[in-house]
């Protein structure tokens, strides 16, 4: 292909040069004959004749070659300079490129086109290297491939994981690399993928883009393990952190109430109102204790949460059920429709007592009511829980365990109600009210759930 483009650059010729040149070579002629009629008939002799011919056509050569050199020289050069742009090829540049004529302006633009090519191609060039070092940093493997399924680019992750090079992989059909079932998984899914250099669960999340006017393909692929591994060492040590808490709460003032009794009692001689010192010990060291004890079965709600035991029954008779056991001058209950649920119900009874009890605590600081009510909208009972309290300051740790700003309060309680709510297929979410104080808890849950 190269070959046969050069050798269109160098017989560049147009059919118009070939007329203009026909024109050109005829319009002497007539001067030519004219001239040798003239010196036969003049008597002249054959050195004069002969010499006034070879200055004549010597002449008239000349301006045929000025010509050639004007029209098609010109446009030879134009005709290069524009089969090289389509080769990609932008180094090339007119010699004249003076703009105070036609032609000179025409070649001076065509060298400014090519220095705008030129430039373009060299930072599209750098944007591409550019993006390749930032996909090289990536700590996943990322896959781009052609409309043929092959391999178009991969980075260094990616490469890692099969233990060769980018370029050995290139150009290889997904098939060679054992990602057709990747291709057609779900987006945002993970999956067991046997690489050779590693093997495990990984996120599959895949896109389309397009280049040059035709749709590829991109696989990104993430190991789940790392991200997982951080975060649970991260709830292990805030775990250990607020343990270490409570049992120094706990600890140091049943050390001290010890101390303090063993030495009443040591002595020989009780001194006067032992009993109630020794009595009012006991007494921390019990309170201690149960906060101990409930400690640990805050710990036992998270850890050993069962797994629902569904059946059919009336949400609306359980909300009425459960808000029957507050004030009923805090409690406003919205009647809404009369239908069967299938879920857990004394789960989902556990939800509504933390739900409302939270209600009831904050708008009985401020002399507010709870309202509660219920719609079914597709397919999904919406359940909705207001109070006239403070509303929420510290969304962050809302569902955070042992994390609570009541004084009497373990901070579990809406951990567990968002565990009970996410197990029955549903989700749980709090804002504060709109055009009024208060707190709004919004709780979805499938009319019907599949065992």
């Amino acid at each position: 292909m190269t070959e046969n483009r050069s050798q269109t650059k160098s017989d560049f010729k147009p059919s118009s040069y070939k007329k203009s040149f026909i024109l050109v070579f005829a319009s002497a002629l007539p001067g030519i004959l004219a001239t040798i009629i003239l010196l036969v008939v003049g008597g002249y002799d054959a050195l004069t004749i002969t010499t006034v011919l070879f200055v004549v056509v010597l002449a008239w050569l000349g301006f045929i070659q000025a010509f050639h050199t004007l029209s098609i020289r010109t446009w030879q050069v134009v005709a290069n300079i524009l089969i090289s742009f389509r080769e990609n090829d932008y180094s090339i540049r007119a010699r004249s490129t003076n703009p105070s004529d036609d032609i000179g302006l025409a070649l001076f633009e065509l060298n400014e086109l090519a220095i705008y090519l030129q430039e373009g191609r060299l930072a599209k060039q750098e944007s591409r290297h550019l993006i390749s070092k930032v996909l090289n940093g990536v700590d996943a493997a990322i896959f781009l491939f052609n409309p043929l399924q092959r391999l178009a680019f991969i980075n260094y992750f990616g490469a890692k994981l099969y233990q060769c090079s980018e370029r050995d992989l290139l150009n290889q059909h997904i098939s060679d690399l054992g990602l057709q079932k990747v291709l057609l998984a779900a987006h945002d899914t993970v999956h067991e993928i046997d690489f050779p250099a590693q093997k495990g669960y990984w996120l599959i999340r895949h896109n389309t883009y397009h280049e040059g006017g035709v749709a590829h393909r991109m696989i990104l692929i993430m190991d789940i393990k790392k991200p997982l591994r951080e975060e649970e060492f991260g709830a292990w040590r805030k775990l250990v952190r607020i343990l270490v808490h409570e049992l120094n709460n706990s600890m140091t003032p049943l050390k001290t109430t010890a101390v303090s009794m063993s030495r009443i009692l040591s002595k020989d001689e009780l001194p006067d109102g032992w009993r109630a010192d020794c009595q009012q010990g006991l007494e921390v060291i019990t309170r201690r204790i149960d906060n101990l004890n409930r400690l640990v079965d805050s710990y036992g709600k998270i850890a050993k949460q069962p797994e629902p035991v569904k059946s059919d029954f009336y949400l609306s008779s359980l909300l009425q059920r459960v808000s029957s056991a507050f004030p009923q001058k805090v409690i406003e209950l919205i009647p809404g429709p009369v239908h069967t649920i299938f879920a857990d119900e004394s789960q989902l009874e556990q939800v509504f007592i933390n739900v409302i009890k939270n209600a009831v605590e904050a708008s009985e600081e401020n002399s507010g009511k709870v309202y509660i009510s219920w719609v079914i909208a597709d397919n999904c009972f919406k359940i909705r829980v207001e109070d006239e309290g403070e509303g929420v300051k510290d969304f962050e740790n809302l569902f955070v365990p042992y994390a609570t700003t009541k004084k009497e309060g373990s901070g579990v309680g809406l951990f567990v109600t968002r565990q009970i709510v996410e197990s029955h297929g549903g989700s749980i979410e709090l804002s504060n009210r709109a055009h009024c104080p208060g707190c709004k808890v919004e709780i979805i849950l499938p009319v019907e759930q599949d065992e």
